[in-house]
């Protein structure tokens, strides 16, 4: 009886030496350059230190100039980053059927949320979902779009003109985080929310809420990438019920009014609708239109706002860059009202 137990400890400990140390000389095997793991934790210590993001990215493709591709973990599991542009292109064009799958991340029975969205379909399905919303970025979409975030620029203009001048000195992430949720909303949800006047919206609330990377959420996609089984067992989600049943509700009171009364849109949301009972075209649930929806709303909110506080912040300090941008603005705008006048005469 001891002997068993015995061996089995010692088989126990084998089993997770092998699998927490498997992959950690996996780079230097192949003569890889690659930014050297822990064992257990992989690259965890690079990324709860505080520093932002960036830094750590610049410092993992910078491992070496002169590398085409190299390596770092995805928290534990082996990750190959491209440098050269030439490898990117045959990985994304001439062998893309080789490589068009994402990793497994979330299974939709966790989360919908995540699980349906594009980013985690697989196979046939994921050619049917990107062959449905790829229509959304040609040419013509994107005009019928820009008319509503043109709408929501002039609002965000109005607004900050409006100001009282003791209220001018104003958090920029903020701000522009304000404005890309209501083009967002608008241009994927097809709803107006107008979050800097009405900062409390349940949209601007619950949306903020799921691009927030705290703690909680941190240890989340540690089990989600470490130990995704651990995660099913535990039946984890990301988002918790009161966000999945705002975004749900919304969505399908928006589909029910648009088809009582037959009210059309140029928006993502209309884009989904209207593939419904199309001969050839993937039948799409609620589910399916909600997720698509959201990595739209999630994938735009924190990379937009942050690279426009960037490009903000360049512009003040840069008072040169000011005055070309200042030329550039008079000069379109000049060339519009040309063309707007000639076709009033025409």
């Amino acid at each position: 009886m001891i002997y068993a137990i015995l061996l089995s400890a010692i088989a126990g400990v084998l089993g997770l030496y092998y699998y927490f140390f498997k992959t950690v000389n996996i780079f230097k095997e192949h003569g890889i350059p690659h930014i050297p793991p822990q064992p257990v934790i992989g690259i965890v210590k690079y990324l709860i230190r505080r520093q932002p993001i960036t830094e750590f990215a610049k410092l993992m493709y910078n491992i070496n100039p002169d590398a085409k591709y190299v390596g770092t973990y995805d928290i534990t599991k082996p990750v190959v980053v491209l440098r050269d542009p030439e490898l990117i292109k045959l990985i994304t064009s001439k062998h893309f059927d080789t490589f068009m799958d994402h990793r497994d991340f979330v299974d939709e029975t966790q989360d919908v949320l995540f699980g349906k969205s594009l980013f985690s379909l697989r196979g046939d399905r994921w050619r049917q979902v990107r062959a449905l919303l790829s229509p959304a970025f040609t040419s013509s979409k994107m005009k019928g779009m820009f008319k509503l975030m043109s709408e929501c620029g002039a609002d965000f203009g109005t607004y900050l003109a409006q100001m009282p001048p003791e209220k001018r000195t104003m958090e920029m992430k903020d701000v522009f985080g304000r404005y890309t949720v209501d083009v967002i909303a608008t241009c994927a949800f097809g709803v107006s929310v107008d979050s800097m006047r009405n900062p409390t919206n349940d949209f601007y609330v619950y949306g903020t809420e799921t691009a927030d990377i705290n703690i909680t959420m941190f240890l989340k996609l540690l089990v989600f990438y470490t130990t995704p089984w651990l995660a099913r067992k535990l039946k984890l989600s990301f988002f918790g019920d009161q966000v999945k049943n705002f975004f749900r509700d919304l969505v399908e009171t928006t589909i029910r009014t648009r088809d009582e009364k037959g009210i059309v849109r140029p928006d993502m949301l209309q884009l989904m609708m209207e593939s419904r009972g199309k001969e050839g075209k993937p039948d799409m649930t609620i589910d399916d239109m909600i997720s698509q929806a959201f990595i739209f709303f999630l994938g735009g909110f924190n990379s937009t706002s942050a690279a426009m506080c960037f490009a903000a912040h360049e512009i003040a300090i840069n008072s040169d860059v000011q005055e070309t941008l200042q030329n550039e603005i008079d000069k379109v705008l000049e060339e519009t009202k040309r063309a707007r006048n000639v076709r009033s005469h025409q």
